[in-house]
């Protein structure tokens, strides 16, 4: 018992372009054929490749644009560590992840100078709680384990 399927089909303009081009002979319809499709060949790679290059250009700039608020707050950190404690970190919007971080950094900045000016202002005055051993007592090596409540 064997099975058949047939297909309906529908002979195309492009089947008797075929066919013509295989009972003429004539090779000048399937040069151009040929030449249309390595045009079309050479021009896909083309505009994909410009595609693909555009995109990469555009996405790079929108990768710096994005992050240059970030490069501020890293080069004005930098200034700070190098020992300008008077700067204070550009906060542009503090609802993003940089602005965040730069109000974070801004805090701790604060905190910072309080702690300075406080050492500053005791000068050599060394109390004996841990509080104020923190933050009145000047620049000291670090505790032995023989004496850990000395200043």
């Amino acid at each position: 018992m064997s099975h058949s399927i047939q297909l309906a089909y529908k002979q195309t303009d492009f089947d008797k372009m075929m066919k013509e081009f295989k009972d003429d002979g004539n090779k000048y319809y399937i040069e151009a054929v040929d030449g249309a499709t390595t045009k079309l060949l050479w021009l896909s790679l083309g505009l994909g490749l410009a595609g693909a290059t555009s995109v990469v250009i555009l996405g790079n700039g929108a990768i710096r644009l994005g992050l240059r608020p970030l490069t501020r707050v890293e080069q004005t950190a930098q200034q700070i560590t190098d020992g300008a404690l008077g700067l204070s970190l550009p906060v542009t919007d503090p609802d993003t992840e940089v602005g965040r971080l730069a109000v974070a950094l801004h805090t701790m900045l604060d905190r910072l100078r309080t702690a300075l000016r406080r050492a500053e202002d005791s000068s050599g005055s060394c109390g004996t709680s841990s509080q104020t051993r923190a933050t009145n007592c000047g620049p000291r090596s670090p505790p032995s384990r023989a004496s850990p409540n000395r200043c």
